[in-house]
């Protein structure tokens, strides 16, 4: 898929992220975190019935698809910056070099991480209102997990950015 295509394709999915929390009737569960399972079914038990067929119908469609697309698209820029930086299998001594070469594939972990919040918060909407508790703290750590290392991801792709643009002016 063409890194454009991939580009336009989140732009609409974050434009549609503003919208779902309108049309579900709150907040959604996979933007929060830290949350409890009483927090969380506190929160589902506010969705009219509606919003929650409609959040569980979005998370098996959209939001399975999403990861995947945001992971190919942040594994392009990733893998794009670190060839850039000359950091590539071919001239890498130091072992170090090693592991940031393939830094490229972090945003699938990311990814593994989003599909079990989702399949998580899925079945919590689906069941409801049967409470699992269980299922409600994992689908936390999930979310929680999954937003700090796609807080990490955009860093580094920053961050590695921000050290060609360096790299590059000191060049000139």
């Amino acid at each position: 898929m063409d890194f454009y295509i991939r580009y336009k394709l989140c732009s609409c999915f974050f434009l549609f992220l503003t919208i779902i929390p309108n049309i579900v009737g709150g907040q959604l569960l996979d933007s929060q975190f830290l949350y409890s399972p009483d927090f969380a079914y506190q929160t589902i038990n506010n969705y009219p019935q509606k919003g929650r067929e409609f959040y569980a119908k979005e998370t098996v469609t959209i939001d399975f698809i999403f990861p995947i697309i945001y992971s190919l698209l942040f594994a392009s820029i990733l893998r794009l910056l670190l060839k850039s930086r000359s950091v590539s299998r071919k001239q890498v001594t130091d072992p170090s070099q090693v592991y940031w070469s393939n830094f490229y594939f972090f945003p699938f972990v990311v990814m593994v991480f989003d599909l079990l919040e989702n399949l998580s918060i899925f079945t919590m909407l689906k069941l409801y209102p049967k409470k699992l508790e269980i299922l409600a703290q994992c689908a936390s750590f999930f979310t929680s997990v999954k937003l700090i290392l796609f807080i990490f991801t955009l860093g580094s792709i920053l961050g590695l950015w921000l050290c060609l643009l360096v790299h590059n002016t000191d060049s000139t």
